[in-house]
């Protein structure tokens, strides 16, 4: 029971942690999208884009063996992450060398040299921030890393507002994300220091070089998927305008705060599968229909929800200057059906071993956005970077439960999948029913009768039980009889 009791508190806290913290980095961006127009706001999003594929090459998978492996030996903590917290600052230093230099000698515009320096700052520091708090996730006290980081998206909201009513720019909103993830990546090595002893600051070249050999397959994964979710603006940036750039990013992050609890949720869950796997294939394949089931019958739904309400939220949200990207969020919104219950299928092939099979599905998400952004982009701009970012994630599902059949793991629920498309479709009728009464208010009167309907058609059709809850939570057992799927 304690076991079950932990994974449900680090399965909310860790949920609620990034949802909260999604929130207000979605607020922080509304405000920078009102502020600095079109165009900057464009600009930004292009440099959070590409200081985000460079921190993440840079990490190259790290973070996650070092939380395996301090899982292992807590008592290496303090040397584990003393020599890979100096590893990763001078690699980071060489590459913000090496950057700096050739931008300033190709003659990049100023401002636009500056900002992309306070990013990158403040990437490699949220790197830091990363490894210290890999520390405490293996201790599993997801509590703090959680409250630490909701607490550092208010101070990045609070400064991104107070910078720019002060009438700050583009280089004063960057400059406020270095100084923000600065604050984290201290408060985290003092909650190290204090908890588990303080880290012992001492460079070892050959643990350095055989972790980081050790990450870069993992490393190469989060990359070529980091590639593909922020290839949209790049392609954008290359083939549209900046104003392109602007109303696409508008729509994709009302989408990043659902996206990013989605993969909170399923990286949770990776503990117990991993259990679930090395015990019982057949209980492991039982857990992942009942996950699986669980992330359609909130995918689903909010998709048609976004479908239903875009045209009314882009402006709410941005002004009527943003308009345009009511048809992109629309499109975004349906690639959430998919998007969402594909999340699970990074812990599962991990808890399986199968790190290759995630290597194939990054290279294909990455080359179909790729072909579908190019051939989509130039004739419908934004709008065909969204078609192409909801095709490629439905690709990606249906290629990963394919593979994952092959590996005996079949997802069956396929009565349950469509009693929530019915469900969803009951609900958006009964959205489309209320009368005109204001966009807004319509909206609001719309959203209540359209949960209401949905939670009602869904607990008829007995589409998610108590009984499927409690399956999801049995603490693994090898003598327990193996549930069987209907």
């Amino acid at each position: 029971m304690a076991n079950n009791r932990k994974l449900v508190k680090n399965s909310l806290v860790v949920t609620a942690g990034m949802a909260i913290g999604g929130a207000l980095v979605f607020l922080a961006m509304v405000v920078m999208a009102r502020y600095l127009g079109v165009a900057d706001f464009g600009i930004f999003s292009t440099l959070l884009a590409v200081v985000s594929i460079i921190q993440l090459f840079a990490d190259g998978g790290m973070v996650n063996i070092t939380i395996r492996d301090i899982a292992r030996q807590p008592d290496a903590l303090q040397e584990q992450i003393g020599f890979t917290s100096l590893g990763l600052l001078g690699l980071s230093v060489v590459i913000i060398t090496v950057i700096s230099v050739s931008l300033y000698a190709w003659g990049m515009d100023s401002k636009l040299l500056y900002s992309f320096l306070f990013m990158l700052l403040a990437g490699f520091s949220a790197l830091q921030g990363l490894i210290f708090g890999a520390a405490i996730r293996a201790r599993e006290d997801m509590h703090i890393t959680a409250f630490i980081g909701v607490v550092h998206k208010a101070i990045l909201a609070f400064g991104i507002w107070a910078v720019l009513a002060a009438g700050g720019g583009l280089i004063a909103v960057c400059a406020v994300n270095f100084a923000a993830n600065l604050i984290q990546t201290l408060w985290l090595l003092s909650e190290v220091n204090k908890r588990y002893g303080r880290v012992q600051f001492r460079f070892h070249w050959p643990r350095w070089k055989a972790i980081f050999t050790e990450s870069l397959p993992l490393g190469a994964s989060l990359v070529l998927r980091k590639l593909t979710v922020h290839l949209d603006i790049l392609l954008l940036s290359v083939l549209a305008t900046a104003i392109a750039v602007g109303l696409y990013s508008s729509a994709y992050r009302v989408l990043q705060l659902i996206e990013t609890a989605s993969i909170a949720f399923s990286g949770v869950m990776l503990p117990r599968l991993s259990q679930l796997a090395k015990q019982d294939i057949s209980r492991f394949t039982v857990a992942f229909n009942h996950i699986t089931v669980f992330l359609f019958a909130a995918s689903v739904p909010l998709a048609l929800w976004f479908w239903l309400s875009a045209d009314v939220l882009i402006p709410l949200f941005y002004t009527s200057t943003y308009a345009e990207a009511a048809p992109a969020l629309q499109v975004l919104g349906l690639a959430l059906m998919a998007l969402i219950p594909a999340a699970l299928l990074h812990p599962t092939f991990a808890a399986l071993g199968e790190q290759k099979a995630l290597m194939k599905l990054a290279f294909i998400s990455l080359a179909l956005n790729t072909l579908l952004g190019v051939a989509l982009i130039l004739p419908f701009t934004y709008v065909g970077a969204a078609i192409g970012t909801a095709v490629t994630e439905a690709v990606v599902l249906i290629t990963g439960l394919t593979m994952l059949r092959r590996r005996s793991v079949t997802f069956s629920q396929g009565k349950k999948v469509t009693g929530i498309l019915l469900s969803a479709g009951f609900a958006a009728l009964a959205y489309l029913s209320i009368p005109d009464m204001g966009p807004v208010t319509r909206m609001i009167a719309g959203t209540v009768c359209f949960a209401a309907v949905y939670l009602t058609a869904v607990v008829l059709l007995r589409v998610y039980t108590l009984h499927d809850v409690r399956t999801l939570l049995k603490k693994p057992d090898s003598t327990v009889t193996t549930e069987v799927i209907p």
